[in-house]
């Protein structure tokens, strides 16, 4: 859900999002608009095929990478200064906060969530496998 809560503003806004994109000066100008279409869409769509159990594993690792590698992105810019928007959610969401040391430990206890998810749904189907 969290996923699918995070996409909503970014389709609904997505001259907004692609401003905070462009405000972390690390892709070329080209790849601003298309990232800010595409990656909320592709949040949208994986939260989905979790939240219907579809390819499950394949989301999870999916977003665990995707987390990682906003990890790297907002420490690098933090390295640059403070960050006032990560882009994460919405500003009016109650998961939104400047704190560099807050995005992280919420950006690690969903990849914490993600490889649960992961771990369980490699046993699950290992049992099901098992069992026919």
């Amino acid at each position: 859900m969290v996923f699918i809560y995070a996409s909503i503003d970014k389709i609904a806004s997505p001259s907004e999002f692609a401003r905070i994109v462009e405000n972390y000066d690390i892709l070329p100008v080209f790849l601003i608009k298309p990232v800010a279409v595409i990656l909320p869409l592709l949040e949208l769509v994986l939260g989905l095929f979790l939240l219907l159990g579809l390819f499950v594993r394949q989301s999870a690792l999916s977003l665990i990478i995707l987390l990682t590698v906003f990890m790297i992105i907002i420490v690098m810019q933090s390295n640059k200064g403070p960050i006032e928007d990560c882009g994460c959610f919405s500003q009016s969401s109650f998961l939104t906060t400047s704190n560099i040391l807050m995005i992280l430990l919420r950006d690690l206890m969903f990849i914490g969530l993600g490889i649960l998810t992961f771990a369980l749904s490699n046993q699950l189907r290992k049992d099901i496998d098992g069992q026919n």
